[in-house]
């Protein structure tokens, strides 16, 4: 009888439909930083610390959450759902993921509309997004270290992509030109009867018996 063999560090962990659900509803409730610092936390934690998702079923799903429209840090949340339970754990992860932010963001707009501006609201905003640069930064770090490696051609790529970004400070790297709208003309009453009149040919004197001159020949008189 051999003794039961325990996971190694690069094993996962299982854990239950509740749990997972209950990660990301914290998650969802506390984390803040935008969608990379998001990502850096499933990351930490899911991974690292408590080992419930794979690294490469990480990196997968962060590769296809990059490549899709829309949230990143929701797309991912549904995928490692997906991957946990199946339709029943991407459904269950991303209400728990997606409710608590939009009940927050509903809270703040009526508190928002009916006091007319809360300076202690801009206040706290401007310490939150202090300290979101920071979260940014090392979630940045870290992803970039992780999906990297030590492969140069993607960080050949990488460094490319980045000046090409700073440079044209569009993340498509593409460069807007700006659209030239041609001159619309406008005439008055006084001008659009002159050049009328202009255009219509001269008249024809017939009671004269001079010879017409050339112009006034050619206008068929």
């Amino acid at each position: 009888m051999t003794p039961d063999r325990k996971p190694t560090e690069h094993e996962s962990k299982e854990a239950t439909l509740t749990e997972f659900v209950a990660y990301f509803l914290r998650l969802g409730a506390i984390g803040f930083g935008g969608p990379i610092a998001l990502a850096g936390h499933m990351q930490q934690d899911l991974v690292d610390d408590r080992k419930w998702i794979p690294n490469e079923d990480y990196l997968e799903g962060l590769a296809l959450a990059q490549l899709a429209p829309g949230p990143l840090a929701a797309q991912l949340a549904i995928y490692l759902g997906y991957i946990h339970s199946g339709v029943l754990g991407a459904t269950a992860v991303g209400i728990a993921f997606v409710l608590p932010s939009f009940l927050m963001v509903l809270a703040l707009s009526a508190a928002y509309v009916r006091f007319g501006g809360l300076p202690w609201m801009q206040g706290m905003f401007y310490g939150i997004g202090a300290a979101v640069i920071g979260i940014i930064a090392r979630s940045a770090y870290k992803l970039t270290k992780l999906t990297l490696r030590k492969d140069k051609l993607l960080w050949g790529m990488f460094i490319v992509l980045a000046a090409t970004t700073a440079c044209t400070k569009r993340p498509d790297n593409t460069c807007e030109m700006p659209a030239r709208q041609a001159p619309v003309p406008t005439l008055d009453r006084t001008d659009w009867l002159g050049s009328r009149s202009s255009a219509l040919p001269p008249r024809c004197s017939r009671s004269s018996g001079k010879k017409l001159p050339v112009v006034a020949t050619k206008a068929g008189c």
